[in-house]
């Protein structure tokens, strides 16, 4: 028989019993709604302006305004529900009456995943009508709309297996909250920053090719080194994939990138389907890791 994590039921009831819940919810599609009308304003009013029709290309620029937005705005708020899910248990003291159940610390981790992922589903579901917009003005299809939910799913998981693993490393949330949004900082725009940092030094001529983009003069993959294989873990760099799979927009770094050697050039053509499977491998190994740091010593001691 099937049965439904108890961690999560109680935190999807209380979720739903919350005001913040709502506030939330008007909040997000508010800002996202914004962020839309005001696209589809600058698009159409312009060309009305000139004088002329409406360029397919700028409607598929409303459409990249409109899932950046929402992509920003869940880059913002996973770490703040996720970074408190374990630790808010200790400063109420019922970490341990959890533990002490028939609840496997894994099984207190997953549902305690689960319910962030649930919020941030919620906050998918409930923006569809905002991004069927373009639908409407023929910007995307249906198969383009679910790579993105599907890019948004892993990126939830990713950035909350974080969450969750400060959360089970500290001791109060605070610590946590902090320690979340600083990789979470760290992950996303420093190493955009380092790299495109490189990028800028080497226009200058004041760095190697080479040494910048981390491209030797091997054959084979030996010539991906780490400098990029890094930006794997950076979900910015993961949308600009999407986007360039969907809409044709890249990042200026893989266009440049792509001309190195015929490594660096499947590495960017295929980044998409990488990055995921790379991010869903940290989130595994995180997730295990936080279970493992709940587990009461004397439960480790005698696993050794």
């Amino acid at each position: 028989m099937w049965h439904v994590n108890s961690v999560y039921l109680r935190e999807l009831y209380q979720n739903a019993r919350m005001k913040k819940t709502a506030v939330l919810l008007s909040v997000f599609n508010g800002i996202l709604s914004l962020f839309g009308l005001l696209a589809f304003y600058l698009t159409f009013e312009g060309a009305q302006k000139l004088g002329s029709s409406v360029n397919y290309s700028d409607i598929l620029t409303i459409y990249g305004i409109i899932v950046g937005a929402q992509f920003l705005l869940v880059l913002f708020l996973i770490p703040g529900i996720s970074s408190g899910a374990i630790s808010g248990e200790r400063e109420k003291q019922t970490l341990d009456i959890l533990l002490s159940t028939r609840m496997t610390p894994l099984q207190i981790i997953k549902g305690k995943l689960l319910a962030s992922l649930s919020l941030i589903l919620l906050l998918g579901v409930s923006s569809l009508p905002i991004t069927a917009l373009v639908f409407a003005v023929g910007g995307i299809n249906f198969v383009q709309l679910l790579q993105f939910q599907l890019f948004m799913f892993v990126t939830s998981i990713y950035l909350g297996s974080i969450g969750i693993f400060f959360s089970s490393l500290c001791k109060r949330t605070t610590l946590s909250t902090v320690c979340t949004y600083t990789t979470g900082l760290i992950i996303t725009i420093g190493l955009a920053m380092l790299l495109l940092g490189g990028h800028l030094l080497e226009s200058l001529g004041s760095m190697r090719r080479e040494v910048v983009y981390g491209v030797s003069k091997m054959s084979g993959m030996a010539e991906v080194k780490i400098t990029i294989s890094t930006l794997l873990f950076d979900p910015i760099f993961t949308f600009f994939s999407m986007l360039k799979q969907q809409i044709g927009i890249e990042a200026g770094a893989f266009t440049d990138w792509r001309a190195y050697s015929k490594a660096t050039k499947y590495l960017i053509n295929h980044w998409f389907t990488i990055s995921l499977l790379v991010q869903s491998a940290v989130s595994f190994i995180l997730i295990i890791v936080s279970s493992w740091l709940i587990t009461p010593v004397k439960k480790r001691k005698r696993t050794r």
